[in-house]
C-alpha cells in the first residue's frame, strides 16, 4: 500500500484500495477523481455502461460510485449488471429531483446514495461509511431461529414460510444489530452510528426504509405480527414471534 495521501479534513487515518467512478460528466468525473484519490491508491473514470463493464471484467474493485444518469444504459440496468459480476459495493450517484432512482438503486442492491453536487466531505463520508459495512457484523452470530424463521447471516440467507430472500449486506448488518439487542429499544441514533457511520446519525428517514426492507423479508407477509417493533419517536425492538403477537404489521415505521 502507498504512504497515506494527504487527505481533506475528515480523511486522514483511513485508505481504499482501488475505486471505479461511472460518470459521463467531464466535471463530476474530475472532481470525483480529485476527492476519491485522496484516499485511494487507485481511480479509474469511466463515462459509459459498456467501458465499465470492461473495467470490472478486467480488475477487481474496491468500491464504485455509479452515476444513475448515463448514455447507453440507466445506472439501475448497470446496477443489475454490476451485480452479476462483481460483490463490491455502490453507491449511486444521482442528480437532485430523483427520488425514485434512489429507492430503486437501494432495492436493487446499491449500498449507498449521493445526490449531486457532489460535496467532497459528503462523499469521502460515505465512502467510509460504505467501507466500514464490509467489515463482519461486530456480533460473532452465524444462525438464528425463531418459529418459522430462519437467518444464516454468514450466507446472507433468510428463510420463512414465503420462501428464501437474499439479505443485502446493510440488511444484514441492521439485522445483525436488531437481534444481538433483542428485548432492547435500540435508539434511531444507535442504529444509525453502528450500522451507517456517525455521519448518518440524523438520517433517519434511510433507517426506516431500510426497516420497511427488513420486514417484507423476515416477517414472511403483510398479516404476520412483526418482529420488529416500533417505538415512535424513539427507536425500534426486535422481538421473539412469540412476544410479537401484538405487533401486527402496519403502515408506521
Amino acid at each position: 500500500m502507498q504512504p497515506m495521501r494527504q487527505a481533506p479534513d475528515g480523511a486522514a487515518g483511513w485508505e481504499i484500495g482501488s475505486v471505479l467512478v461511472v460518470e459521463d460528466d467531464e466535471r463530476s468525473g474530475t472532481l470525483m477523481r480529485a476527492t476519491i484519490g485522496s484516499v485511494s491508491r487507485h481511480v479509474q473514470v469511466v463515462g459509459t455502461a459498456r467501458a465499465a463493464l470492461d473495467a470490472v471484467m478486467e480488475s477487481d474493485y474496491d468500491l464504485i460510485t455509479l452515476d444513475v444518469g448515463l448514455p447507453d444504459l440507466t445506472g439501475i440496468e448497470l446496477l443489475h449488471h454490476l451485480r452479476e459480476v462483481t460483490d463490491a459495493p455502490v453507491i449511486m450517484v444521482t442528480a437532485m429531483g430523483q427520488p425514485s432512482a434512489i429507492v430503486e438503486g437501494l432495492m436493487d442492491g446499491a449500498d449507498d446514495y449521493i445526490v449531486k453536487p457532489i460535496r467532497p466531505a459528503e462523499l469521502l463520508a460515505r465512502i467510509r461509511a460504505v467501507t466500514r459495512r464490509m467489515q463482519p457484523p461486530r456480533a460473532a452470530l452465524d444462525r438464528y431461529a425463531d418459529g418459522d424463521l430462519e437467518v444464516d447471516f454468514k450466507r446472507s440467507v433468510v428463510v420463512t414460510a414465503a420462501g428464501s430472500r437474499t439479505l443485502s449486506r446493510t440488511e444484514r448488518r441492521l439485522l445483525v444489530e436488531l437481534v444481538s439487542g433483542a428485548g432492547e429499544v435500540l435508539t434511531y441514533e444507535d442504529l444509525l452510528k453502528r450500522v451507517w457511520g456517525a455521519a448518518y446519525e440524523a438520517d433517519i428517514a434511510n433507517l426506516h426504509v431500510y426497516i420497511s426492507y427488513l420486514r417484507k423479508k423476515i416477517d414472511g407477509g403483510p398479516s404476520r405480527p412483526s418482529r420488529i417493533r416500533t417505538h415512535r419517536g424513539v427507536g425500534y425492538e426486535f422481538v421473539a414471534l412469540s412476544r410479537a403477537v401484538d405487533n401486527f404489521r402496519t403502515d408506521e415505521v
